[in-house]
C-alpha cells in the first residue's frame, strides 16, 4: 500500500529533520536568534520589504519627553577642567527637579549614577526624597565594598565612602533606586537588594516600611511602581516570587517605535526657558540622560537599525508599560512542540504533493509564518523565535525531504518513468509522475477497458515494405488510434 509507506518515510524524515533543528538549535542557534528576530520581525519603516508582508501598527502613544545631558550642555554646567563625564553640579540638577515638577511631571527618572562628591550633594539628595516621585539610576554590584578594598580596586579612590562602584553615594540612601543594565533585547526587571551584599546597607537597619523596599525594579517600572496598572502589578509579583533567588528575573526590551519616537530637549535649553516647554512636560515622564557625549550609551535599535542614547531605551519599556503592551516571550514548551507538529504536517505534505507544488508550498509557508510573527508581535505582544519555525516549516523540512525523496523514494519511480516513457502516451507518464497511476514492477490488478485493433492485410504490408518505412506507417496508425482512445 502506498500511504503506509509514504507516512513511514514523512515520520523518518520528520525525526531526521527534528534532529537538525534541536542540533542547530542548542549549539548554533542562541547566538543567531536575535539578529534573525530583529531583522524579519522588529524590522520596519523606510520601506522596509518585511512591511509587505504585514506593517506593525504599534507605535509610540505615552506622554513620555527625554532632557538630555549633550555635548551643549556639558560645555555650558562644566569647567574645562572637568572631565566631560556628567559631573554637573548637583544643583543644577537640583533645579531641574524644581522646574519639572512646577510644570506638573507624573515622575523623574535619572539615567544617572551617582557617585561623584559635590558640595550641592545633600541638597540633591533632599530634593529627590521630598519630590512627588522622583528615582535615580544604579546597576547591580557583584562585589562587596571589603573585596574591593582587598583588591584595591582603583574605584575605591577618595570620593567613594561605604558604596561599590555602579551603586549611588550613600547620601542617596532614603532615595528610589532604579536598576538600569540592559542589553539590546533583554533587561533585568528587579532584584531582591538583600541578595546583594554590596547593596544591603540601602535597607539600614529600620523594618521595611512597605515590600516594595526590599526590592530594586528596572528604573520604568520605578516610576510607575504605584500606579493601577495590570502590568506593572504583574511585573512586581514575578520579581517578589523569585525573591531570595540569585538568578534576577528578565524581561524583553520593549521597542514601540524607531529612535526619535519622543520629545527631547537638550538639558541647557529646558533650564534657558522652562515654561517654553509647558505643553509638552506637562503630565508626562521625563527621562533624563547622556546623549553623543564621551560616555556615549547608545543603542542601536532593531525596528530601523539606527543609533539612539540609552536613556530613549527606558522609554520605550515605560512607554509599553503604559500602553499595557508589554511583550513576552512564546511559551518555551508550546514553541518546541509547535516545532515538532510543523515538521511533522510539512514533511507530509512535501512527500505527497507533486514536485511541481512543492516550491509555491515552501514559500507561501515562508511568508505565511513570517506574517504570523510580525502579527503576534504587532497586536499580541508576543514574540516568537521566528528562524526556528521557518526550519520547522520551510527552510529545513523542505531540503530534506527533497533529498530523502530524491534519492531515496522516487528512485524506482525514476527508472519506470524512464521505461514507461518509451511505449505509453506522455499523458500517461505524466499520470505515473503526478502519482494518479502506481508506477512498481510487477503491476497491479485492476479492472480496464482494452481495444484489439487488426490491420488488415498487415502481414502482406509488412513484407513489402522497408522496415523504416513501416515504423513510421505503424507510428503515424498508433498516433491516431491513441487520440480517438483518450478523447472517450
Amino acid at each position: 500500500m502506498k500511504i503506509p509507506h509514504k507516512i513511514l518515510h514523512s515520520i523518518f524524515i520528520a525525526f531526521l529533520t527534528l534532529f537538525c533543528l534541536f542540533g542547530l538549535t542548542i549549539f548554533v542557534l542562541p547566538d543567531f536568534l536575535t539578529p534573525i528576530n530583529n531583522f524579519l520581525i522588529y524590522r520596519t519603516g523606510n520601506n522596509q520589504w518585511q512591511d509587505m508582508i504585514y506593517q506593525h501598527k504599534i507605535q509610540p502613544k505615552s506622554k513620555i519627553a527625554l532632557i538630555l545631558i549633550d555635548e551643549k550642555t556639558l560645555n555650558t554646567y562644566q569647567s574645562e577642567k572637568d572631565a566631560k563625564i556628567l559631573t554637573i553640579p548637583k544643583s543644577t540638577y537640583a533645579r531641574l527637579i524644581d522646574e519639572l515638577e512646577n510644570l506638573g511631571v507624573k515622575g523623574i527618572g535619572f539615567d544617572i549614577i551617582f557617585q561623584n562628591p559635590d558640595e550641592y550633594e545633600e541638597i540633591f539628595a533632599q530634593k529627590i526624597i521630598n519630590s512627588k516621585n522622583t528615582v535615580i539610576a544604579t546597576e547591580k554590584p557583584t562585589q562587596t565594598f571589603e573585596e574591593l578594598q582587598k583588591k584595591k580596586d582603583p574605584c575605591l579612590k577618595s570620593g567613594y565612602e561605604k558604596i561599590c562602584p555602579l551603586t549611588p553615594r550613600e547620601v542617596y540612601k532614603n532615595a528610589k533606586w532604579g536598576f538600569i543594565g540592559h542589553k539590546t533585547n533583554k533587561r533585568i526587571i528587579g532584584y531582591d537588594i538583600k541578595s546583594v551584599p554590596a547593596q544591603k546597607w540601602k535597607m539600614g537597619d529600620k523594618k521595611r516600611k512597605k515590600v516594595d523596599d526590599d526590592f530594586i525594579y528596572t528604573l520604568p517600572l520605578t516610576l510607575v511602581q504605584n500606579e493601577d496598572l495590570p502590568v506593572v502589578e504583574t511585573l512586581k509579583k514575578k520579581v517578589r516570587q523569585r525573591a531570595g533567588n540569585k538568578k534576577p528575573l528578565n524581561a524583553l526590551e520593549q521597542y514601540m517605535g524607531p529612535p526619535h519616537s519622543y520629545l527631547r530637549i537638550s538639558l541647557v535649553d529646558f533650564l534657558k526657558n522652562p515654561e517654553k516647554y509647558k505643553n509638552e512636560i506637562k503630565n508626562a515622564y521625563v527621562l533624563v540622560g547622556e546623549s553623543g557625549t564621551i560616555i556615549h550609551d547608545i543603542i542601536q535599535s532593531p525596528v530601523n537599525r539606527q543609533s539612539m542614547p540609552g536613556v530613549e531605551s527606558h522609554a520605550h519599556f515605560l512607554d509599553a508599560i503604559l500602553q499595557d503592551k508589554f511583550l513576552v516571550l512564546a511559551n518555551q514548551e508550546m514553541m518546541f512542540l509547535s516545532y515538532v507538529i510543523l515538521s511533522l504536517i510539512f514533511v507530509i505534505i512535501y512527500i505527497f504533493v507533486p514536485n511541481l507544488f512543492s516550491p509555491f508550498i515552501f514559500i507561501l509557508s515562508s511568508f505565511a509564518t513570517i506574517w504570523i510573527a510580525r502579527y503576534l508581535y504587532d497586536q499580541e505582544r508576543i514574540l516568537v523565535d521566528i528562524f526556528p519555525l521557518l526550519l520547522s516549516v520551510s527552510l529545513l523540512s523542505y531540503p530534506i525531504t527533497m533529498i530523502y525523496r530524491f534519492f531515496i523514494v522516487d528512485k524506482q519511480k525514476r527508472r519506470i518513468l524512464s521505461s514507461f516513457g518509451r511505449y505509453v502516451s506522455p499523458k500517461v507518464v505524466g499520470m505515473i509522475d503526478t502519482n494518479n497511476i502506481e508506477a512498481q514492477l510487477g503491476g497491479e490488478r485492476k479492472k480496464v477497458s482494452i481495444l484489439f485493433s487488426d490491420i488488415a492485410g498487415f502481414t502482406t504490408l509488412s513484407e513489402k515494405l522497408d522496415p523504416k518505412d513501416l515504423f513510421v506507417v505503424m507510428t503515424a496508425y498508433l498516433s491516431k488510434m491513441t487520440k480517438i482512445l483518450l478523447s472517450q
